[in-house]
This record gives structure tokens, C-alpha cells and sequence, in this order.
């Protein structure tokens, strides 16, 4: 006689429901069990979920690389709009979103749509985009209410900017 014991766990989806099956296998028996997840939206939100943490986590580390400087550029501005992002606010000149890796309760940044390198490479006559930062600063700390919790607005440069790209982080301790 072989003995053999283990878990065989899957997802099966038929029309709109989805079952889940677990299989569990023991020396003197089998058991097969279903369960019917009846709330398909919401795991259909978490799968989503999941996927997209992934994907930002992994262009956030890419964005590290100096070897991805260019791919990056190329993608964040011809392709931003596919990125999946949490956007709080956008224009013309910058979109703001949730930071995909927060060291603070409130950490979002905000990235210009031209491919500025640094601060010290936005032309001075560029007031559109200088305009368009601060009037989105001051909206997010609006309707976040930081006004009252307090804030940060950083832009880091030279040794301190881990990705090559310009943007500003606007922070909070406290949600």
C-alpha cells in the first residue's frame, strides 16, 4: 500500500460563479470539498488588487536601475495612462498619486509628464508646470486636510534622488 498525503487547492470558474476546490488527500482518504465564493466582485477586486501592487512594486524597483532611465521615460510618458495608479489629481503638466511604496500615512507624489531629470533641468520659463504644482500641492492639502495635521513637500536632487526622474513627495505622519 502507498501512502500518500497532501493539499490540492484551485479556483474554478463557471459562467459567474467560482468555485473553490480544495482536494486533501490522506493515507485512508480522500475528501473533496467545494465551496461556492459567492461574492465574484469581490475577488475579482482583490486578484486586481494583488496584481497591481505587484506591478507597481516592480516598476518601482526598475525605476531604481540606472540601466532602466530610458525605458522608463519612454514608458511614463507615452504609456502613463495604462499604468495602474491610485491618481488623486492631474494635468497638463503632472499626475499625483499614492506612492506604490509609502514610508509615510500620507505619501504621494507627483511627476511632471516631461522628462525632466532633476529640478535644476526645468527651464525657468517653464511656469506651467511650476503653476500647475503648486495650485495641486495646495488642493491635495485641502482635501486631505493637511493644513491642520501638517505636511512636507520635498524634492530630493543629487545624491538623494533614488529614481532619475523629477518629483516631488508631499507627506504627512499623521491621516
Amino acid at each position: 500500500m502507498i501512502a500518500f498525503s497532501g493539499q490540492l487547492s484551485a479556483f474554478l470558474c463557471i459562467g459567474a460563479n467560482i468555485f473553490s476546490i480544495n482536494l486533501s488527500l490522506s493515507e485512508n482518504l480522500g475528501v473533496l470539498r467545494v465551496f461556492v465564493v459567492k461574492n465574484y466582485d469581490k475577488l475579482q477586486m482583490q486578484i486586481y488588487s494583488l496584481i497591481s501592487k505587484m506591478l507597481k512594486s516592480l516598476l518601482f524597483s526598475m525605476a531604481r536601475q540606472p540601466f532602466f532611465y530610458w525605458v522608463l521615460h519612454w514608458g511614463w510618458y507615452t504609456m502613463a495612462w495604462a499604468i495602474p495608479l491610485d491618481r488623486l489629481h492631474e494635468t497638463a503638466t503632472l499626475i499625483a498619486f499614492y506612492h506604490p511604496a509609502p514610508s509615510y500615512p500620507v505619501h504621494i507624489l507627483i511627476v511632471p509628464k516631461q522628462p525632466y531629470p532633476n529640478l535644476m533641468s526645468v527651464p525657468a520659463g517653464e511656469t506651467a508646470f511650476m503653476r500647475d504644482v503648486l495650485m495641486t500641492v495646495q488642493r491635495l492639502i485641502t482635501e486631505l486636510k493637511l493644513d491642520r495635521a501638517g505636511y512636507r513637500l520635498i524634492c530630493n536632487g543629487g545624491t538623494y534622488q533614488d529614481v532619475p526622474l523629477l518629483h516631488f513627495h508631499l507627506i504627512s505622519d499623521v491621516t
